[in-house]
């Protein structure tokens, strides 16, 4: 072979090899790159031009990477973007719908919603037939709805009220922490067939000069020294004070009050007696949980624990009802009977009272007369805490 063929062989062979590398690295390279390497091919170089082709492959496959990591963060974000829209839309759909169901509600209400005392003289001017009213602080529970399914269904007219009443509440209470629910407690009380609501928006409208100021009821001396006054001091005042000013207002023929506060209910009938309010004040026995509880406002304070224990409260009531059928006389002795059931309960923290009282007067007993006595009308009452909730409860001993 000559040396000029042999030239041309070799010179082929490369020109080959260099067509086979473009084709490969097609995808990463121009088309001027692929001609160049054909070129440099041609012109013996092979080995160069594989070696910085090879480079800028790697360089332009690293950055192909980082540009589809940067469209794939992009994405992400968008998506989250997305999301983010898509709940603040089904939050504000909610809220449309909430706020739309409670429109209608109001709109399809039928009971009339009194906000001042001039709205409440009003209404009671046009009320004709008789008047009953139910005085409430809200938070509606089963005894208050028992309470104003009565008064409906005993007078022509209705009216509640839902007023937290501040001069009853000492500064040491929860009156901030006081559960307030209006328009729940205008469903239950709609649901009883109550006419109207009384539900002061601010405490001025019922005391014009200022919780602190103006006229008080205040109670006689002896009050104070009853079990849950003593425990208490100065609550009775804002009682009969705020319960005076209802009166007042509506005139009721009849009104209805709970037995689950004992001395309150002997305080509002002496009261009544003694300031001549007309009509006649009802007191309606308490309501309870399946467990025995008694129903109250307080009890959503209760933890789970302090919820499964709260029943002790009765318990320890049934234990001494039971010692004073039993054949026992002795109050102090059927006190102890109550005390001995709440001291077996590791989560009653305190007890400020058992009494063992005249029902009417609230006057502590030394003695009760036997079951079936026409004397017998003694209460046994208990105020004590489970974990940090105040409870009280009573008992007639009848």
């Amino acid at each position: 072979m000559s040396h000029s063929h042999r030239y041309v062989c070799i010179r082929s062979f490369f020109a080959r090899r260099a067509l086979a590398l473009a084709a490969a690295t097609e995808p990463f390279c121009r088309d001027a790159a692929r001609e160049q390497a054909v070129e440099r091919a041609a012109g013996f170089v092979p080995d160069a031009y594989v070696s910085n082709n090879i480079s800028l492959t790697k360089k332009r496959a690293r950055r192909s990477c980082e540009q589809a990591k940067q469209q794939e963060c992009t994405c992400k974000n968008r998506r989250r973007h997305v999301i983010a829209a898509h709940n603040d839309l089904r939050s504000m759909h909610r809220l449309l719908r909430h706020t739309t169901r409670r429109i209608a509600q109001q709109q399809r209400r039928t009971i009339t919603v009194l906000r001042t005392s001039d709205d409440v003289r009003t209404w009671r001017s046009k009320a004709s037939g008789t008047v009953g009213l139910v005085p409430t602080m809200g938070a509606l529970h089963e005894g208050h709805a028992a309470l104003a399914q009565r008064a409906a269904a005993e007078n022509d007219c209705s009216i509640a009220s839902v007023f937290v009443n501040p001069t009853q509440f000492a500064p040491t209470d929860d009156l901030d922490q006081y559960p307030r629910a209006l328009e729940r407690d205008l469903e239950t009380l709609e649901e009883a067939g109550v006419d109207a609501c009384f539900a002061p928006r601010t405490p001025d409208e019922l005391y014009a000069e200022g919780v602190d100021g103006g006229f008080r009821v205040i109670p006689p001396a002896d009050v104070e020294t009853r079990a849950e006054a003593s425990a208490r001091p100065g609550h009775f005042a804002g009682v009969c004070t705020v319960v005076a000013k209802l009166w007042n207002l509506a005139r009721p023929d009849r009104s209805y009050f709970g037995q689950k506060d004992a001395l309150q209910c002997a305080v509002l009938r002496r009261l009544h007696a003694d300031l001549c309010f007309p009509g006649e004040m009802i007191v309606c026995d308490t309501q309870r949980a399946d467990d025995g509880l008694a129903l109250s406002s307080r009890n959503a304070y209760l933890s789970e624990a302090e919820r499964r224990a709260a029943p002790v409260v009765y318990a320890a009531l049934a234990r001494a009802e039971a010692a004073w059928r039993g054949g026992e006389a002795a109050a102090s002795r059927i006190a102890a009977a109550a005390r001995e059931a709440l001291a077996a309960e590791p989560l009653v923290s305190s007890v400020d009272y058992v009494s063992v009282a005249d029902y009417a007067s609230m006057e502590e007993l030394d003695e009760v007369p036997a079951p079936g006595h026409r004397d017998v009308a003694a209460v046994i009452s208990v105020a004590a805490r489970v974990g940090g909730v105040r409870l009280i409860d009573n008992l007639p001993l009848r």
